[in-house]
């Protein structure tokens, strides 16, 4: 790993320590991020579905999230989006942005703790 990648890295888990720091168990940090993402997560922004298909979205379908709605327990956080005109909900661990910005970074930061979590 280059010195470049090792410090994003290292400001990436600066980062999701941060959100979920005083959690004390998975739950609490579902919450946790749910009010993160509210809070930094530039909405709307266009992500891409990275599951296998299901709920009518294909892999790599081009969504458009317009919102942060509910957590629960086996998806963690859920959005809700458009995608061809449909209004649909979806759980957030299923996409990561189209483009990484500053202004979605947190939904990066979500995708990267959920999948390690």
């Amino acid at each position: 790993m280059d010195k470049k990648t090792e410090t994003n890295q290292d400001e990436q888990d600066k980062r999701i320590n941060a959100v979920i720091d005083e959690a004390e168990d998975e739950m609490e940090e579902f919450h946790a991020w749910f009010e993160y993402l509210e809070s930094n997560l530039e909405i709307p922004c266009e992500v891409i579905y990275r599951e296998f298909s299901r709920r009518g979205i294909p892999q790599g379908a081009k969504i458009t999230l317009i919102g942060i709605i509910d957590t629960e327990d086996l998806y963690g956080v859920i959005a809700s989006g458009k995608y061809q005109r449909k209004a649909i909900d979806f759980p957030l661990c299923a996409v990561t942005p189209a483009n990484l910005t500053p202004e979605n970074q947190a939904l990066d930061d979500y995708a990267v703790w959920f999948a390690n979590r």
